[in-house]
């Protein structure tokens, strides 16, 4: 009989759907189905991300100077 809390069993669910988590969240960033990279993403996690980079590569790299201080949430009310 299988332990539920042995470190396989739960890593051999916890990835999955760490990485179904992941693909849903990049897909509705570049708005695709988050539902459908969800499941997708939970069922074949490396072909999932293969084909999640093959499908954003045309998307324009951060230019090399650029500033993200502005995307940093800083808090002005401190001393």
């Amino acid at each position: 009989m299988l332990d539920i809390l042995t470190p396989a069993f739960v890593f051999a669910w916890s990835a999955p759907v760490a990485f179904g988590f992941f693909a849903a969240y990049w897909a509705q960033q570049t708005g695709r189905n988050p539902w459908l990279w969800l499941l997708f993403g939970a069922l074949l996690m490396p072909v999932a991300g293969i084909v999640l980079l093959m499908l954003n590569r045309d998307r324009a790299p951060t230019p090399a100077g650029h500033d993200a201080s502005e995307l940093l949430a800083l808090r002005k009310d401190l001393p």
